[in-house]
């Protein structure tokens, strides 16, 4: 919530969001300045640039072959690892946690799937990823993990 209302008070069009364990493949700021210099509708956008979960793409996901991305409907995560949003997503979002608020129980990427439905938003996977979960693949351990007893 921090980083999307920073972006929103700094009016970005764009934020990428980071967890701790993300790992940036070859290539990864090229891909991503590309992703965010497209031409996007004005409405809320959702694009994983993860893995995650071991969730592949199928054949009746629509492919946008100049980003590396497929349209997943319904809108879904794959987990939240990383992951871009425009500013009409972090408008809508924020507005959605205002009004409900934010369970501290329930998992982020649970949380995003739901708002991605309830937003009506547009979701794409990068596939290849641009960024992979190091704590699922084994590659880093997330320091969240380190600071549990």
């Amino acid at each position: 919530m921090t980083a999307l209302r920073r972006a929103r008070s700094n009016n970005y069009p764009w934020v990428l969001v980071l967890e701790d364990d993300a790992i940036p493949q070859v290539n990864w700021l090229s891909r991503v300045v590309k992703i965010v210099e497209s031409d996007w509708p004005d409405k809320p956008i959702w694009i994983n640039s993860n893995s995650g979960a071991n969730l592949t793409v199928t054949s009746s996901d629509k492919k946008l072959e100049d980003l590396d991305l497929f349209r997943i409907k319904p809108p879904t995560t794959r987990c939240s690892t990383a992951y871009l949003v425009n500013m009409a997503y972090i408008n809508g979002f924020i507005k959605l946690v205002d009004s409900y608020g934010l369970p501290a129980w329930l998992p982020i990427d649970v949380i995003f799937q739901v708002a991605n439905r309830k937003l009506r938003c547009k979701s794409y996977w990068a596939d290849p990823e641009i960024f992979t979960q190091g704590s699922e693949s084994g590659q880093y351990s997330s320091n969240l993990a380190k600071n549990r007893v």
